[in-house]
């Protein structure tokens, strides 16, 4: 294992991320890097920019998607590098709001709900 992955999940076992943000975010960081095939401590600001953009336009990837890589990259460069990228300037994306099942009062008294 790299030093820099080791570092990575070593500043998020320290704010006690789960394990599943943990994969997520680690995922995240190796696909930027694949991306550009080196190491992402090596990739500029832009580049990160243009990575979320191919996420969106070419992989369509769904808006939650796209706010976890985001964030996962933003927790890397500030964090583990401890650098400022501006990437607020990168905004999340709106997820669909889901409205509440409702049952109406014969649903709610019907034994048999699925």
């Amino acid at each position: 294992m790299s030093p820099l992955r080791q570092r990575l999940l070593d500043d998020m076992q320290l704010r006690r991320f789960s394990p599943h943000t943990q994969e997520a975010y680690l995922r995240a960081v190796v696909q930027l890097a694949q991306f550009y095939q080196r190491s992402p401590d090596r990739i500029s600001q832009e580049e990160v920019r243009a990575f979320l953009l191919d996420l969106v336009k070419r992989k369509k990837v769904a808006p939650s998607t796209y706010n976890q890589v985001r964030c996962a990259l933003v927790f890397f460069y500030r964090v583990t590098l401890g650098r400022e990228f501006a990437l607020e300037q990168i905004v999340c994306q709106p997820c669909a709001k889901k409205l509440p099942t409702v049952l109406s009062p014969e649903e709610l008294l019907s034994p048999a709900r699925v």
